[in-house]
């Protein structure tokens, strides 16, 4: 399994995304922003939630976007809003999964 990075602002839906990708103990978990990312190998997976407004995640994208820049970018979201969520990811190349993502296609996206 790739290097993979969680990021969530919810910790419960870090714990969820962790079981549901079936992450390794060396998967890097952590709310956008957080300085874990800064010390963290680059990641092969980045695991990125959509929550509220989406401007801590969109931060999160453009600052870590050299160190994860040949990562596959997998983002959660609600249904419905893969086409808004794509859109404002535009700088990536990404796909979108609806909250809760089903294990084994999160765990086939991510191998």
């Amino acid at each position: 399994m790739p290097d993979l990075w969680i990021v969530d602002r919810s910790p419960r839906r870090r714990v969820a995304l962790a079981r549901l990708a079936a992450a390794p103990e060396s998967a890097v978990q952590g709310a956008p922003g957080d300085a874990r990312f800064e010390a963290a190998p680059e990641p092969g997976v980045v695991l990125l939630a959509l929550d509220g407004d989406w401007e801590l995640e969109l931060q999160f994208a453009f600052a870590s976007g050299s160190r994860a820049a040949a990562a596959r970018w997998i983002l959660l979201g609600p249904r419905g809003q893969a086409e808004a969520a794509l859109a404002c990811f535009d700088t990536r190349e990404a796909e979108f999964l609806a909250w809760p993502p089903a294990a084994e296609v999160l765990r086939a996206r991510i191998r």
